[in-house]
């Protein structure tokens, strides 16, 4: 309970004026851009009809980044009708890096 005190404590928000109408925010701190480790490829092989497909490092880091959204993230979501928009505009690209092969 103390650290929560001093947390509440650190930005009393309900004591702020309220800011202009179309004002978001008085400033804005900025740590600088963040990228993300280079991919480290695991060799695992894609099934395609049934037969294992050896895939180049980018085409495993793509395939690698969707199988590992969740079946019930908002990309793959049942509802709110984005799953079928989102496959299509991922595979249309996937095939891109897929080649013609």
């Amino acid at each position: 309970l103390q650290r929560v005190g001093e947390a509440i404590k650190a930005f009393e928000w309900w004591t702020v004026d309220e800011l202009d109408e179309g004002q978001v925010f008085e400033s804005l701190e900025h740590n600088g851009v963040s990228f993300a480790p280079p991919y480290e490829p695991h060799g695992v092989k894609m099934l395609y009809d049934g037969n294992p497909v050896t895939l180049t490092t980018e085409q495993e880091e793509v395939a690698t980044y969707y199988a590992a959204i969740p079946d019930d993230g908002p990309q793959l979501s049942l509802s709110g009708g984005q799953r079928e928009i989102f496959q299509k505009n991922f595979f249309a690209d996937f095939r891109k890096v897929l080649g013609p092969k």
